[in-house]
């Protein structure tokens, strides 16, 4: 009898220190998502995002501009666009830019300012950050659920014969965000299955969903979770405790995918970041 309350004391302390541990971890992921979003060049610095009309596009804090932002230069440069040839110009000099990268590699600062162009659903747009923006200075930290390992779920990554392109609406009325999806994430939780569409990411999947603690504790327009590739069984971990809010949460410049109806769950979710607008 003494050695089984030995075995079952032994598990017991087993256990604590496998949660202690999990719970480190957490912690640890939930720092480096404060880091990172107090990046000089992190979302908490985007302050602007403009469409590319045929023609010039000034770029400045100056009545005349048609990009205009709120502070910095009154005259940045301006960019003309002929729908198919970009180039930006800066007093005499003018340099021809890619206008077909979603992304734009080539990133210009002036001061606290910095700019990019960016390609969303066949439109070609600018995105601005400033590192001195109200935003990032006011920023005082995230707000997140109790580490819960039950949100920590064991499932299932069930391979397309080949990638599907995944077409979903984002937070800006008629733009659709479009990416690769290389399959689908199954799970189960109350007895019922469910599958998540999921987008290539790195190394990984990246994940958009919605449950029913959107707008009562969470996001309203639902989270974003990364996931690791699955092994050669197929298997992957959902940990819920690492959903995360999208940019669009803290500036209206973002191009956030919505989930689509497929990634909507009816239940609630009270695992990961929370939101303090609610």
């Amino acid at each position: 009898m003494k050695y089984w309350f030995s075995l079952l004391a032994l598990m017991a302390l087993s256990g604590g220190v496998q949660a202690d541990d999990y719970a480190k971890t957490i912690e640890e992921w939930r720092s480096q998502r404060v880091e990172r979003l107090r990046r000089p060049d992190g979302w908490l610095t985007l302050v602007g995002l403009f469409w590319m009309e045929k023609g010039e596009n000034r770029l400045g804090s100056a009545a005349d501009c048609s990009f205009r932002l709120e502070r910095g230069p009154e005259h940045l440069g301006a960019y003309h666009w002929d729908g198919k040839k970009l180039s930006w110009r800066n007093g005499s000099e003018s340099v021809a830019c890619d206008a077909d990268e979603p992304e734009a590699k080539t990133i210009q600062r002036a001061g606290s300012i910095s700019w990019y162009t960016i390609r969303r659903d066949g439109r070609l747009g600018l995105r601005v950050k400033d590192n001195e923006s109200p935003v990032r200075r006011d920023f005082q930290g995230l707000d997140f659920y109790p580490v819960d390992p039950a949100w920590r779920i064991q499932a299932h990554f069930k391979a397309y014969d080949k990638a599907r392109e995944l077409r979903v609406e984002s937070v800006i009325s008629g733009l659709e965000e479009v990416s690769q999806s290389p399959g689908e994430i199954e799970f189960s939780h109350g007895g019922k299955q469910y599958s998540l569409q999921v987008s290539s990411e790195g190394d990984g999947y990246s994940l958009m969903f919605g449950d029913r603690s959107n707008g009562h504790g969470s996001y309203g327009a639902g989270r974003f979770l990364d996931v690791a590739r699955a092994d050669s069984q197929g298997v992957v971990t959902l940990d819920f405790n690492k959903a995360y809010n999208p940019p669009c949460c803290w500036t209206p410049y973002a191009t956030c995918p919505l989930p689509s109806r497929q990634n909507r769950l009816d239940f609630a979710i009270p695992a990961g970041e929370k939101f303090a607008g609610h």
